[in-house]
């Protein structure tokens, strides 16, 4: 029973990364596998750790080193592969799908579930507002597809920065909520990016 459990994870391991790969070379398309295998089983971040890993023969200096130089050149395929993953996950996602964009811990101390905020209070006048009408409001406002403002979750000071777009196949706005700071149109699209 084990073993077809181990089979059938394997597979749809090798079908995700197949996916996440496509338009990239080879070495590219191997060294993301490899990566990505060697950081579920390392269980950290530390490249002779996740080189150690990596179930292929050779020798460990000469993996990690491999591993580097494919890192440093990440910009020749870094888009793509975003682009990939994006295209990937885009089939699993509907209007009630929520993202959380944040570098640090969320926290509200005497929260029993974070599920489905739905009020926020407004960054300029303080106003609490239903999340979905104040990016209407926003995308009304603005007439742009990207739009950022700051706001407040109910009974918390920290300040959070709303950024919300349009994409095409989808009816509802996706929106992005971030502790990073966000106060212009550059900065919202990198958010967006990530």
């Amino acid at each position: 029973m084990n073993d077809n459990i181990v089979s059938a994870s394997g597979k749809a391991f090798q079908k995700f990364i197949s996916h996440l790969t496509q338009q990239l070379t080879r070495p590219k398309a191997k060294f993301i596998g490899q990566l990505l295998c060697g950081v579920l089983f390392s269980n950290n971040l530390i490249l002779t750790n996740i080189a150690s890993k990596v179930p292929c023969p050779g020798r460990l200096t000469a993996i990690a080193k491999r591993f580097r130089r494919q890192l440093a050149d990440r910009k020749s395929y870094l888009k793509q592969l975003l682009s990939n993953y994006l295209s990937l996950v885009r089939r699993r996602l509907d209007m009630d799908s929520q993202f959380i964009v944040d570098l640090s811990d969320l926290a509200k101390p005497y929260a029993k579930k974070m599920e489905n905020i739905a009020m926020v209070r407004d960054g300029d006048n303080g106003v609490r507002i239903v999340l979905r009408d104040l990016v209407e409001h926003l995308f009304a406002q603005s007439g742009d597809w990207l739009v950022y403002k700051k706001v407040y979750l109910p009974d918390s000071q920290k300040p959070l920065y709303l950024v919300a777009y349009r994409t095409s196949g989808y009816s509802q706005p996706v929106i992005l909520l971030t502790d990073m700071v966000v106060e212009d149109f550059e900065m919202a699209l990198q958010i967006r990016i990530c």
